[in-house]
């Protein structure tokens, strides 16, 4: 494994591999935010920063992925629970 930048709280490892990986990293600060896209850009390595909403939907998606779809409930059951609220 080859270690290719290294800060107080931040270690970026990359390890040759026969699939694309994606490695998932939370700067502590908008200074190593900033440090983090600045090595990115030298390094020419292809990048995509994430917002809030996008890691919303990826946990809806998650969730969606677990939902069992098989387990349902008479609709005239569920109806009349709503209407009692």
């Amino acid at each position: 494994m080859k270690i290719l930048f290294t800060t107080s709280s931040i270690r970026i490892k990359f390890e040759k591999t026969a699939t694309m990986d994606t490695i998932v990293i939370e700067p502590a600060n908008d200074a190593e935010l900033l440090l983090l896209k600045e090595f990115l850009e030298k390094s020419h390595i292809k990048s995509r920063f994430i917002s809030e909403e996008d890691k919303e939907y990826m946990v809806l998606g998650l969730l969606m992925q677990e939902t069992d779809y098989t387990d349902t409930i008479d609709t005239a059951n569920f109806i009349k629970g709503l209407q009692q609220k």
